[in-house]
């Protein structure tokens, strides 16, 4: 079991949605269609775990090398929030924010401490991957039968989204490694 303040069962995660995969290959349901939605998404938000806390470290880096650090980001990359107790001590609580919202921050975040100079949000793939948390949203929150139902339009709203993102994290994490080996 990893001690790295990075592990977020990613590995598992992207493990989920590939075998979901599978089983939609071998046998479109209902059933699997919501799984694969469900699993994108958790896989979505360990991932975005996992940038915030590598920025966190990289901007950690940073200021003991050049002492200068974005305190703004770096207190958002946080998932907890200082506030101050009736008794007048700091206390943390939970940082509430959307998940598009903290995802497209997190995606930000790492693409600004490898030095990615591209507009990340700026493709269709962002706005399927918004599309398709309306899906995930209508899953976990449904009001009427017809909601938990997943159309063949929506997995692929789903999968583009999916396809978007992981080519975005690829060219990401390139720069991410060609940074450290200069």
């Amino acid at each position: 079991m990893s001690t790295s303040p990075i592990d977020s069962g990613i590995d598992e995660l992207a493990l989920d949605i590939e075998k979901c995969v599978l089983l939609l290959d071998k046998e479109d349901s209902q059933f699997y269609r919501r799984t694969y939605v469900r699993a994108l998404f958790a896989y979505l938000e360990g991932f975005a775990y996992m940038t915030r806390q590598f920025a966190i470290e990289m901007d950690q880096i940073t200021y003991k090398r050049f002492g200068v650090m974005d305190w703004d980001r770096h207190f958002l990359l946080h998932d907890e929030i200082p506030s101050i107790g009736n008794n007048g001590k700091i206390t943390k609580q939970s940082n509430r924010v959307s998940f598009i919202d903290h995802f497209a921050f997190s995606l930000k975040a790492h693409a600004d401490v490898v030095g990615y100079k591209g507009d990340i949000l700026a493709d269709n793939g962002w706005q399927s991957l918004k599309g398709a948390l309306k899906i995930r949203h209508r899953l976990t929150h449904p009001k009427k039968s017809v909601d938990v139902q997943v159309t063949d339009e929506d997995i692929q709203l789903c999968k583009s989204g999916y396809n978007w993102f992981s080519k975005l994290i690829v060219i990401t994490f390139r720069k991410s490694f060609e940074e450290q080996q200069v």
